[in-house]
């Protein structure tokens, strides 16, 4: 019989912590779901840290390529300017805004005179090499900046030209005016009284004859 009250006793027992799940159960389940909302806030807290450093991340590298872009642009037209000296104008830039809000320049163009010298192809040719160096200072030249030096390139090649046809010029008067003074050296003063003396010996009878008459 005493197995019976152990029975019992195990039967009430197990009776008391099946009341002891149904009560806590609840309680359990309701641990559960505040821990779940915790552990949720706390992903979504810590995907939206992350996504702000991955944005602010994307941001410094924005600005990082800008500030290069700006400095590259900049050296670029300072190299055409150096080069072409008073040949050139004022630098103008193109702008764009980073995400710290600042403007770096993201384009630019430098002016310059790539006009002839009337009259002077001497002076034509200096000044055409000398666009063309400022054209190729940069240490990457652009597509514009490879046509204005071949630009240059032609009319230093036409100044070259001109150069050649004076010198022939020149050197054509210059030998006219040998010629002519070896003209005149070969004409002896012998030569010249007897062409005086002809002269006057032709002119002096028809002198003689209108005063007769």
């Amino acid at each position: 019989m005493l197995i019976a009250p152990v029975s019992s006793s195990y039967q009430s027992h197990s009776v008391q912590n099946n009341a002891r799940q149904e009560i806590h159960a609840p309680h359990g389940k309701e641990e559960n779901h505040e821990h779940n909302k915790e552990a949720q806030a706390t992903e979504t807290k810590e995907s939206s840290g992350s996504n702000d450093k991955n944005m602010e991340q994307q941001q410094n590298e924005e600005v990082r390529k800008l500030a290069a872009r700006d400095r590259e642009v900049r050296a670029h037209e300072a190299a055409h300017k150096a080069a072409g000296g008073s040949l050139t104008g004022p630098a103008s830039f193109g702008y764009t805004k980073g995400p710290d809000g600042q403007r770096y320049a993201s384009s630019g163009e430098v002016s310059i005179d790539t006009s002839k010298v009337s009259g002077d192809p001497q002076a034509t040719l200096r000044k055409a090499n000398q666009i063309r160096a400022a054209a190729l200072a940069p240490a990457q030249p652009s597509n514009q900046d490879q046509a204005v030096a071949a630009d240059a390139a032609r009319m230093a090649a036409q100044a070259r030209v001109e150069i050649i046809s004076e010198q022939k010029a020149e050197a054509n008067d210059a030998a006219n005016k040998d010629e002519d003074k070896e003209d005149f050296v070969n004409v002896t003063p012998s030569n010249i009284k007897i062409s005086a003396y002809q002269s006057n010996s032709t002119n002096q009878p028809k002198a003689t004859v209108d005063l007769l008459a």
